[in-house]
């Protein structure tokens, strides 16, 4: 990382602080930075910041004035980077959140084509009907008709385990139709 002006004018201790955190980087991957003011306690106080000029974090916390001979003359800590930053760090984690749901129903669609109608799966249905006695495992009184994944396995097909019988009715509710349960 580097500073994106001349090496300001500062103390021997305060040169090795800034070089050693331009060594450092910073975690965002940004490639430049900058020596910022900043006033702190509504004005009364200037401290000095090495702000990322990528995602607006300061890479060191503040240092002291006295060891920057023209401090005064930094331009100011600029608050926005960060909120410019964050916001397309969000917009950034919602795509890749509707990515991978987008592949997710694309696989159990898949799944759904590749499993669901083959011979291995109306083998392992009509074991896991047998199993359950043809007895709905949710409301225990109606004859059940479906096998009910509780999780989908999408590259094959689930264990027994993972598969309850039940009614039309309870699936159409395991998979959001309340009306299902109150009877209407």
């Amino acid at each position: 990382m580097k500073l994106s002006h001349p090496f300001p004018r500062v103390s021997e201790d305060a040169r090795l602080k800034i070089e050693k955190a331009l060594d450092g980087g910073c975690y965002c991957g940004g490639d430049s930075a900058r020596m910022t003011k900043r006033f702190i306690n509504k004005g009364k106080g200037l401290t000095v910041h090495i702000q990322c000029e990528t995602c607006g974090r300061s890479l060191i916390g503040s240092m002291k004035r006295i060891e920057h001979f023209r401090a005064d003359d930094y331009p100011d800590w600029n608050e926005q980077l960060r909120y410019q930053y964050n916001e397309i760090q969000h917009l950034d984690r919602e795509k890749y959140a509707e990515e991978r749901r987008k592949a997710y129903i694309e696989a159990r669609e898949n799944y759904r084509n590749n499993f669901l109608w083959s011979n291995e799966w109306r083998c392992l249905r009509q074991r896991v009907l047998i199993r359950d006695r043809f007895l709905c495992q949710a409301c225990l009184s109606a004859g059940a008709t479906d096998v009910h994944h509780q999780r989908y396995g999408l590259d094959c097909l689930p264990p027994a385990w993972d598969l309850k019988s039940v009614c039309r009715s309870c699936h159409d509710n395991l998979h959001g139709n309340s009306a299902a349960w109150t009877g209407k």
